[in-house]
Order: C-alpha cells, then structure tokens, then sequence
C-alpha cells in the first residue's frame, strides 16, 4: 500500500506545476497581445514584402509552440557551420518594426516556456561561443549568425516550403 504522506506530497506536486503551468501562460499573454497588435500593424504596412511577412507570421505562430527554442538550438548546429564555411553573412539589415515584433515573440516564449527557453538559451551561447572561437581562428567571425538570425533564415525557408503551407 501507499503511504497517505507520499499521496498528499505527489498531489501537492502535481497542483503546484498545474499552477507554475497557468501562470506561466497568463504572464505571456499580455506580451502575445502586443506581437499580435504589431503584427497587425506591419501587416497593414504597404513596404514591407509578402516574404517578410510570411516570415514574421510563421515565427509567430510556430513560437506558440514549445519545440521553437529547442529547434532552433538544434538548427544553430547546422547553420552555423555552414555560414563559417561559406563565409557568407545571412544578415540582413530588419526593420525596427521586425525587431521589436521578434523581441515580442521571444518575451511570449521565454514567459510561456521558461525552463525549455533557458536550456535552450545556454545551449545556443555554448554554440555561439564554440563557433565564435572557431571563428576567429579562421577569421571568418562576420559569418557567424546570431541567434535572431538564426530564426529569421530558418523561418523564411520554412514558410516558403510546401510544409509550411497547407488548405484552408
């Protein structure tokens, strides 16, 4: 038989992550309005292209779920040894209206996912780190991505793939 201590313990448990969880998404909904709100408004914006657009959607909308950091961790591995090797920079100059959607879509994901955001984040510096060390030694450290840019190549390609579009 169990212990009714362990039982109580476990079910204290289990309500406090439920709780830690509903918090969590409460906190990041304040900065999901606001990526909403400035979404809307550089979508409104005539210079702005549709592949900007398609771009800063897909972001959006794939950091509502929790494997976007862990992805793009991922994908900083394969990016960033290709942009050393190239020695080709994927920057590009973004608008102030871009960056300030992206810094609204990082606060909604660090707030919504906030322990797969820091190992995450830890796992990209370390990459950031090794490659940048990599880098200098070949002298090709301008090639080096950062991790927002990382995200904006990686959510261009996906939007313009046949995966990233389906029938409504």
């Amino acid at each position: 038989m169990t212990d009714p201590i362990s039982i109580a313990l476990a079910a204290a448990t289990a309500a406090g992550v439920v709780v830690y969880w509903a918090f969590c998404r409460r906190v990041s909904l304040r900065h999901r309005e606001k990526a909403a709100e400035l979404l809307g408004a550089y979508f409104q914006d005539e210079s702005v292209s549709k592949s900007d657009k398609d771009s800063i959607y897909f972001t959006y909308r794939w950091a509502s779920n929790w494997t976007f950091l862990p992805v793009v961790a991922v994908g900083g591995v394969l990016v960033m040894p290709f942009m050393l090797l190239s020695g080709k920079a994927i920057s590009r100059k973004q608008s102030e209206s871009h960056t300030e959607i992206m810094d609204s879509i990082m606060k909604m994901y660090i707030t919504r996912n906030p322990i797969t955001a820091v190992v995450c984040f830890q796992a990209i510096f370390i990459q950031l780190a090794l490659f940048g060390i990599i880098g200098l030694l070949f002298d090709r450290l301008k090639a080096i991505p950062t991790p927002s840019m990382i995200v904006s190549s990686m959510a261009t390609k996906a939007a313009h793939s046949p995966l990233g579009h389906h029938a409504h």
